[in-house]
């Protein structure tokens, strides 16, 4: 299992202490480095690859949204 570095408590706390553009800057950086993990991972088949990264490009836009949600929670 490949662990997420953006893990549930620190989302939890990112969103009080950033900025909407700090949370998508780090919501692009930890996407960007679970791809290059699963990258070169000799595990991971091609054709489950190529859906996961579509599926992380289009999660990477919904980072307004995530972060309205978690500040809406927590407020």
């Amino acid at each position: 299992m490949i662990s997420f570095p953006l893990g549930r408590a620190e989302v939890q706390t990112a969103a009080t202490g950033m900025t909407e553009k700090e949370f998508d800057d780090k919501l692009v950086e930890t996407l960007d480095n679970f791809l290059l993990s699963m990258a070169e991972s000799p595990e991971v088949e091609v054709e489950k690859f190529y859906n996961m990264t579509c599926l992380l490009e289009n999660l990477r836009f919904f980072s307004p949204v995530l972060y309205s949600a978690i500040r809406n929670k927590e407020a």
